[in-house]
């Protein structure tokens, strides 16, 4: 049973009041969604469901009633019977009325449709009322809509049950928002299947992206594709399975933001209604993870993740910027990195052989793309291959006249760590190659990121470094 089932078994408890109420409030969300699907939400706790248009409550599911906010107005043209019908269960507490829509609000409790026929014009017209007053849901309560809740309405009472559609917008002064050159791209795949989309070979697509963004968006920025619940239909899925969700793909931006059509309309469900031409940018995939995504509900256990709220639940855009730092634990969690380097072997030839591809594929790739790359052989096979070529030895120190060797890890073999010379993010020939790594022991590969060090010459047989005003001549490894 999931945590939905659970809450509405613990609510209506009876099978015959459960279908009853819950076709009540389907009833109840269509006619809200005929003013606006922006205007109103669904978000669900423990012991209540609500409906809210605006700012204004206007239906609450508790555990033995609905309550609903009745029109003030229509109340006083009511016969005599229906007042007679909603003489015992009028709200006396803090909500028994509303101002700003004029409510008296009430405890339906009929176990039948009977009551509910003759006093629902009352609600809908609270439901009116409070629709022409609010442009949209509030944000704060956009964010609390529980599309699982409308999932399980949609399959189980209302095929046609609507969804809210909620609109961009900025907040002025929003904090949260940091333009940093790294995004999350957030997928719906109700409105667009990104699964049918990720099974195809193509790497290259466009995204929409958040409007007021536009100015942030540079070729060359990378980010991850997020997919939250999927409320796709079992018509829609068409025997495929639901998303989880989490990350499904890396994708690097090829473009700045332009208006242009979608390139991959075919994918979405009413093309006709999304796919129009609006500001996106160009990317290409780097990594498809339709096999294997990050889920988000283990990104949520990690303390690494915990503050990153835009990427754990979600915001009303299309695209909001992440951290650098978050990006990159989402890239090694991943190991969303190049597959020809995963596939090179230990022996000497192939390693560079592999190298060799891997550098003419990349050489025009942007910075950040070949810092992926650089990162992967820092800790892959090819690492692997040159510390045991140096012996697990730190060129440093041995040039320094120290011991060059750190301490033994469980396995025996002395802890050591790879360094590229010549950063790969310049682009330099060579960059990606085994002639440009070190071995060197933890304290000097800080050291030469973050200290004193001086580069004094690199030609094809060796470097030399000036470290703490010493100056020490590094042989370079053979290629063959």
């Amino acid at each position: 049973m999931s945590e939905i089932e659970k809450i509405i078994s613990d609510l209506l408890p009876d099978k015959y009041q459960r279908r009853n109420y819950l076709e009540i409030l389907c009833e109840i969300i269509s006619h809200a969604d005929s003013f606006g699907s922006e205007k109103w939400g669904l978000s669900v706790k423990r012991d209540r469901i609500r409906l809210k248009i605006g700012s204004l409550i206007t239906t609450t599911i508790h555990e033995d009633s609905i309550w609903i906010a009745l029109d003030k107005e229509l109340l006083k043209d009511n016969t005599t019977e229906i007042n007679n019908m909603l003489e015992s269960d009028w709200d006396s507490g803090d909500w028994a009325e509303y101002s700003a829509v004029k409510t008296r609000n009430y405890f339906y409790r009929d176990i039948s449709k009977e009551k509910w026929e003759k006093i629902k014009h009352l609600h809908f017209g609270t439901i009116e009322k409070a629709s022409k007053k609010y442009v949209q849901l509030r944000t704060d309560s956009q964010k609390d809509t529980s599309f699982e809740m409308l999932n399980y309405l949609r399959e189980n009472i209302s095929p046609s049950l609507p969804f809210p559609e909620y609109k961009e917008t900025e907040i002025s002064g929003d904090s949260s928002f940091n333009s940093n050159g790294y995004w999350i791209f957030f997928c719906n795949p109700k409105y667009w299947q990104i699964d049918e989309f990720l099974e195809t070979d193509e790497i290259n697509s466009t995204w929409r992206i958040t409007d007021w963004q536009s100015k942030h968006f540079q070729k060359g920025q990378l980010a991850v594709i997020r997919v939250g619940y999927d409320s796709r239909t079992k018509d829609e899925l068409a025997g495929k399975d639901r998303l989880k969700a989490g990350i499904y793909g890396i994708v690097e931006i090829m473009s700045s933001a332009q208006p242009m059509p979608d390139s991959d309309g075919q994918f979405w469900i009413n093309p006709e209604k999304y796919g129009e031409e609006r500001l996106r940018v160009k990317i290409r995939y780097v990594k498809k993870l339709l096999d294997n995504p990050i889920l988000l509900s283990d990104l949520k256990n990690l303390t690494d993740f915990q503050n990153e709220k835009p990427l754990l639940n979600g915001r009303q855009a299309s695209s909001w910027s992440i951290e650098k730092d978050t990006f990159d634990k989402i890239i090694e969690i991943a190991d969303s990195n190049i597959e020809i380097v995963s596939e090179a072997t230990t022996s000497e030839l192939n390693d560079f052989v592999d190298l060799q591809k891997l550098e003419a594929k990349y050489f025009n790739a942007t910075p950040r793309v070949k810092e992926i790359v650089s990162r992967r052989i820092e800790r892959g096979n090819i690492s692997k291959a040159v510390k045991k070529a140096n012996n697990y030895e730190c060129q440093i120190c041995k040039a320094l006249g120290k011991n060059p060797h750190g301490f033994k890890k469980r396995n025996g073999e002395f802890y050591i760590e790879t360094h590229h010379v010549i950063p790969v993010s310049e682009l330099e020939q060579g960059s990606l190659g085994t002639l440009n790594l070190l071995t060197v022991c933890a304290n000097h590969h800080r050291q030469l990121h973050y200290g004193n060090v001086k580069l004094n010459e690199n030609n094809d047989k060796y470097f030399e470094f000036t470290i703490d005003n010493q100056k020490i001549r590094i042989d370079k490894m053979k290629n063959e």
